[in-house]
Order: C-alpha cells, then sequence, then structure tokens
C-alpha cells in the first residue's frame, strides 16, 4: 500500500507527471470554458465515474483512434485506424487508415468465428485473411489490448475498473492537474499513480477528459521504467449512427476482405 513512509517518491511522481503534461498539452489561451472550470472543482474519481456512466449509454457509434504501444519493450509506430462499434452482441470493425499497415482490417463478433477475430492485410502482393483468438498470444504480439476493449466505451471501462480496484487496495493517488488544451480544445487532465504490482502495467496514467462530453479522449501510460508504455487517442465520436449487421461482416461489399484464405484477387489495395 502506499503510505507516509513514501511521500518523498510520490512527490517526484506528481512533479514528473507535472513536467509531461506541461510537455505532451499547451497552456489554455484566455478564460477556460465553463464546462471545464465546474469539473475541475469536483473530486477526480468523480469525474472517471461520471465518464464511465456517460459511456455505458454509449450503444453504438464511429470513431478515430491513433495509438502507439510499447511491445516487448520496443515502442512501436504510430497507428491510425477508424472504427465502428456496437455494444450488443459486441461489434468492433477496424480499418487502418494510414501506414503502418493502411489497409488492414479486423472485424470480432462475439460468438462468431469461434469467437477469433478477423483480419486481413497486404504482405507484398498478396491479401492475407489471418483468424486471431483476441486474447491469445499472435493478438498480444500486435498489440497490448484485446480488441474486445477497442473503443472509448470499452477504454473508459477498462480504466475505471482498475482505477477502482487500485482506490480499494489503498495502491493509488489519483489528482486534478489542472486544465489544458489539446487539439484546439479544453481539457481537464487528471495524474493516476500506482504502487507496484504484478496486476498493474504502469505506474503513471495522465487522463485528458473532455469536459463536455465527459469522456477520456487521451490516456497516456509509463511504465516502471519511466518509459513511455502508450498513447491512446479518441476523436470524431459520432453516436448518431445505425450500425448493422452488415457493417461487422467481411463480405461488406465496402470492405476488402479476401474471398478466401491466404490471396485476394485482383492483387494490391483497392
Amino acid at each position: 500500500m502506499l503510505t507516509t513512509r513514501r511521500p518523498r517518491v510520490l512527490a517526484l511522481r506528481l512533479l514528473a507527471c507535472l513536467i509531461l503534461v506541461a510537455l505532451t498539452t499547451s497552456p489554455v489561451a484566455g478564460e477556460p470554458s465553463k464546462a471545464a472550470q465546474e469539473l475541475v472543482k469536483k473530486d477526480p474519481m468523480d469525474i472517471l465515474n461520471a465518464c464511465l456512466a456517460r459511456s455505458q449509454k454509449l450503444q453504438q457509434f464511429t470513431q478515430t483512434l491513433t495509438k502507439q504501444e510499447r511491445i516487448g519493450g520496443k515502442l512501436e509506430e504510430t497507428e491510425t485506424m477508424f472504427l465502428k462499434f456496437r455494444a450488443k452482441p459486441l461489434s468492433i470493425y477496424m480499418k487502418w487508415t494510414k501506414e503502418p499497415h493502411q489497409g488492414r482490417e479486423l472485424i470480432y463478433v462475439e460468438g462468431k468465428n469461434k469467437n477469433n477475430a478477423v483480419l486481413h492485410e497486404y504482405v507484398g502482393p498478396l491479401n492475407v485473411l489471418v483468424k486471431i483468438n483476441p486474447d491469445g498470444s499472435e493478438a498480444k504480439k500486435r498489440s497490448r489490448r484485446s480488441v474486445k476493449q477497442a473503443g472509448i466505451r470499452n477504454a473508459t471501462k477498462s480504466l475505471v475498473d482498475l482505477s477502482e480496484k487500485a482506490r480499494k487496495r489503498g495502491d493509488m493517488r489519483l489528482k486534478i492537474m489542472g486544465i489544458e488544451k489539446v487539439d484546439g480544445r479544453d481539457v481537464v487532465v487528471l495524474c493516476r499513480l500506482l504502487e507496484k504490482r504484478d496486476d498493474y502495467c504502469v505506474y503513471m496514467t495522465v487522463i485528458y477528459i473532455d469536459p463536455v462530453h465527459l469522456l477520456p479522449v487521451k490516456v497516456v501510460g509509463y511504465d516502471w521504467d519511466h518509459r513511455l508504455a502508450w498513447v491512446y487517442t479518441s476523436g470524431d465520436i459520432k453516436t448518431d449512427v445505425k450500425l448493422t449487421d452488415k457493417d461487422f461482416d467481411t463480405k461488406n461489399p465496402k470492405y476488402n476482405y479476401p474471398g478466401f484464405v491466404g490471396l485476394s484477387w485482383p492483387f494490391g489495395k483497392k
């Protein structure tokens, strides 16, 4: 547990958090928005719980997602995706819109394809189709998080569930760092510090909350070696969409899944 025997360590970590926030955001020009000013007065755990309540109302939506992760000790390149999400049954479609992996598509539908994720990607001239256990070893070589955790709804739940577990253990310090500006909009910045345990993969997480929509639009994690572990950014969230089974079907003519395992004709990207 975090105790009074470690105040200096906590103070240094909080100072590090302040420095990192300053490096990755810009000061708010002029008067912060009223929504941001009101939100910053609240208890930080209450803010996270409000984000959870808001996110759980999102039954279907589309969004953009960028991620950069450290996998096996290596910091991978930033990936950019367009994502479709449906809560019941859990259904996720992702398309990589920039390099690396531009043109890759992935579909996961709970209860279908033996609960595997189905993706295709280009290897030279070949369009290769692969089925992957989303919680298996092959998937973990590609991403730190299961595809079942993709989307701002699931990401928010994971963030809040871990925070609540750590709070009950007495392992967490959660602070409001202030109001900053990210991509031209005011955000409320939280910093979460955790005690070192096997089931905590990072010690510090910086969380950027959109005060209007009450959603975490950016989450940055730092591992126990003080290295960047991940950056996840959500944007362009649209909830006024009507998604159907076709949106999560490899046979959708708008998608570029090959007709059989291995190759697509003609070769190359459409």
